[in-house]
């Protein structure tokens, strides 16, 4: 898989590329410091997953994303970041990203997300998992009340929802959870 890493700090990014290259299913990693040079880049080597920072200094990775998006639409995408806020969560989301990871996090929930995304899937680290629960828990049920709407569910289910979040397919929670259909 090839992977193209984009960062404007350059000893982060050269850091994660050296550590990414160590990776058994990475068959190349490159990187950009910027939106003009990843999409230099992306033109080259069509990479099979685009990794992005939000915050870069001339253009931002979310006008990368768009045009991503426009252009490469077969690209899978991610954002590795310092912004976790569920609106930059939720505008990441409509721009087709499929992995979203935090810089508060470790490297192999990068890793992870890497994995996941590459094989079509949704990952969400952490950190906004936990950012998402809580904003749920906070919503109203639909009658109005300050009920928990989360709290009406099972721990199995709970457990499902958290894969939702995850994974994009039904086929992987149910293997990895060991349920077959009756």
């Amino acid at each position: 898989m090839k992977i193209l890493l984009v960062d404007d700090h350059q000893i982060f990014r050269e850091s994660l590329i050296d550590h990414l290259k160590q990776e058994s299913f990475c068959d190349s990693v490159d990187g950009a410091s910027s939106t003009e040079e990843a999409r230099e880049r992306i033109g080259d080597a069509a990479p099979d997953v685009l990794v992005t920072d939000l915050s870069l200094s001339a253009e931002s990775g979310m006008e990368l994303l768009r045009w991503a998006q426009q252009e490469y639409p077969e690209m899978r995408t991610a954002c590795l970041t310092m912004h976790a806020e569920l609106n930059v969560l939720r505008e990441t989301l409509e721009q087709g990203v499929s992995g979203f990871v935090t810089k508060s996090s470790g490297y192999d929930e990068l890793v992870g997300c890497i994995r996941q995304v590459a094989r079509g899937g949704n990952y969400l680290d952490q950190v906004m998992l936990r950012k998402v629960f809580q904003h749920f828990r906070r919503r109203p049920t639909s009658i109005g009340s300050s009920n928990d709407a989360l709290s009406e569910l099972t721990e199995r289910e709970r457990e499902i929802f958290t894969l939702l979040l995850r994974d994009s397919t039904l086929d992987a929670i149910a293997e990895r959870l060991y349920i077959r259909a009756s």
